[in-house]
């Protein structure tokens, strides 16, 4: 069955609330299944909450607006999975959630859209290396602390979500977890490029997901997968079977963030990626400023495309395991060097094939905990390099063959080049 919000009293004229109407709705098609339909218009909302087996489709032309009062919000305590972060200035008030469902969806041609400048502000701060370039904001003076994740998935079975737009977001737009048999398919993400903490799609301790053909252009981090359940009812869950497909990425941090929390990440297979913009192309870490240690294993990149990325490759295992990941085919104009750092963890089985960084032009010199290389690998076991290619315009880095550090590595093999204002050496 199809259920009209209008004919729940809902009113497009973007003033109006229209939270009531709109969960009545979804209440209704909550009972038989179907659709709720959202025609075009603009619709003013607090908090949505998705029943099983309800599609909640936005026709073209059709605006949910999140309300700038937290008072029309949930509450943090309304399920026990929920959790805000004060330090980062957002809390746990969601726009739409499902929590603990089966056989949901969004779809559609419309646009869900966040709150943004009513929670923004303030002195903006620096960026960290490449990270944040143009600085970025987190809460403005007086402000409350901003909604949290916009779309929450809870614990929920058999999701999809396809062809929204997401815009002016306070945080994280899309946010899975717990989930299984995922699909996430032509969505469109924008966000400030200046505002913290919003993430386009977070997988965390999800499995059977698959996410396509989507385009991001967002401030931190483009797609995050992580695997953090200790807050699910099953803290078991692990995050594994994703699959990331021809999508097109630009981000002030990083494309793919992978790591943080205290369960797993593995079987992941990620393929044909264009990265127009990042502070960061691929970054691995097994805790957040010292917290979490989650192992991260039997990943796969193929065909990623980079331009305008600062740091191509990081890697940083902390008192956990970092191992069997492959990189096949990576190409990316970049300023600054790759770094794999074994560090407290243990790195292994690294295999990197038909890697091309170009147009490196380092401007700041990182320090020692990058190294002092143009590829840097520290304490790993098992290192492939084959068909590694260096093009340096210039750089402080010393321009010999040592421009290959594997510093107390086992390198397996290395072979490829580098050119040097234009002159071409083997290693």
């Amino acid at each position: 069955m199809i259920y009209n919000i209008t004919d729940f009293g809902a009113k497009a004229d973007g003033s109006a609330l229209c939270t009531g109407a709109i969960q009545a709705a979804i209440d209704a098609c909550g009972v038989t299944g179907g659709v709720v339909n959202i025609p075009a218009g603009r619709y003013i909302t607090g908090t949505l909450w998705l029943r099983d087996n309800v599609e909640l489709h936005l026709e073209h032309g059709a605006v949910l607006r999140a309300s700038s009062d937290l008072a029309d919000y949930n509450e943090t305590s309304d399920y026990p999975q929920n959790f805000d972060c004060e330090p980062e200035g957002w809390c746990g008030k969601h726009l739409i959630i499902a929590h603990e469902r089966t056989n949901v969806a969004i779809s559609g041609g419309g646009v869900i859209e966040g709150a943004a400048e009513a929670f923004y502000g303030g002195a903006r701060l620096g960026g960290n290396h490449y990270s944040w370039q143009d600085g970025y904001y987190q809460v403005a003076e007086g402000a409350p602390l901003r909604p949290g994740q916009i779309v929450c998935f809870i614990e929920c079975s058999h999701v999809r979500v396809t062809d929204i737009t997401l815009r002016n977001g306070t945080c994280w737009y899309l946010f899975f977890h717990g989930c299984e048999y995922v699909q996430v398919r032509g969505v469109k993400i924008f966000g400030h490029r200046t505002h913290a903490n919003t993430d386009g799609i977070d997988i965390d301790s999800s499995r059977y997901v698959t996410v396509s053909d989507c385009i991001i252009d967002t401030g931190d981090d483009a797609i995050a997968i992580r695997g953090d359940a200790k807050r699910l009812s099953d803290p078991g869950k692990v995050c594994e079977y994703v699959s990331i497909s021809n999508c097109v990425l630009s981000t002030s941090v990083c494309a793919f963030r992978v790591g943080v929390g205290t369960g797993r990440i593995r079987f992941i297979n990620i393929s044909d990626i264009n990265i127009p913009r990042s502070g960061q192309g691929l970054g691995f870490m097994t805790g957040w400023k010292g917290r979490g240690c989650v192992p991260i294993s039997d990943m796969v990149f193929r065909n990623i495309t980079g331009d305008d990325v600062g740091i191509p490759l990081t890697m940083n295992a902390n008192e956990a395991e970092i191992s069997r990941i492959t990189f096949d085919g990576y190409r990316t104009g970049c300023k600054c060097c790759v770094s794999i750092n074994g560090n407290r963890g243990a790195i292994s089985d690294i295999v990197l094939r038909n890697v091309e960084l170009t147009d490196i032009e380092h401007e700041i010199k990182t320090g020692a905990s990058r190294g002092d290389a143009i590829f840097n690998a520290r304490e790993v076991r098992n290192l492939t390099v084959e068909g590694l290619k260096l093009n340096l315009i210039d750089s402080y880095y010393d321009t010999r063959p040592r421009e290959v550090n594997t510093d107390g590595s086992t390198l397996r093999s290395l072979s490829g080049s580098y050119t040097y204002r234009g002159e071409e050496h083997e290693f």
